[in-house]
């Protein structure tokens, strides 16, 4: 088999496990879903399913990962709720790297977005998703924005301790996450 047909198979089969059938009910993603996804994670590649907020594997190949925060909110106007998600991952060294996803509802089934790295060892202090009125839409636009205050590291601060306050804005384009840009 070619290495084009392997990399066609592979690319079929990640995209396959980033849509997972929920058996949502009629009130769409709840926070027991969100607890118990199977997450597809940007650092490492990988999918790991969550147990009530948490994933463990032992040794040899270590890894712990935990939902560390969530809104579950309409982000794309369908007026189904969605959420957006903060996901810790740790592999046994020192570091603790963060990433933003969202989970979109599809009527019965729910489908993760993009992951966007936010960062080692940054502290997460205020996650929300806003309605219009608090960052500038387009117009007619239903997207909501969500807002992310976190602390990051200064040149100067120890990995510890990060002490630069950030406020980042993010928004779905084509059902991916995005940064904000100042005329979207």
């Amino acid at each position: 088999m070619g290495k084009g047909k392997i990399d066609l198979i592979l690319s079929v089969f990640i995209l396959s496990l980033l849509v997972i059938t929920s058996g949502a009910d009629a009130q769409g993603l709840t926070e027991k879903q969100v607890k118990n996804f199977s997450y597809h994670l940007s650092f490492g590649d990988e999918m790991v399913t969550l147990n009530d907020g948490e994933y463990e594997k032992g040794p040899p190949d270590y890894e712990q990962v935990r939902l560390d925060s969530f809104v579950i909110k309409d982000l794309n106007g369908d007026n189904e709720p969605d959420a957006v998600v903060i996901l810790a991952q740790n592999s046994g060294g020192s570091g603790t790297f963060y990433e933003i996803t969202a989970l979109l509802s599809r009527g019965r089934d729910i489908v993760q977005t993009n992951s966007i790295y936010l960062g080692d060892r940054v502290k997460i202090e205020k996650l929300q998703v806003e309605n219009k009125g608090v960052f500038p839409l387009r117009s007619g636009s239903k997207v909501a924005r969500i807002r992310l205050d976190l602390l990051t590291h200064k040149e100067t601060d120890p990995l510890c301790c990060p002490s630069k306050k950030e406020s980042r804005c993010y928004r779905l384009s084509e059902d991916k996450l995005v940064l904000c840009s100042d005329n979207h």
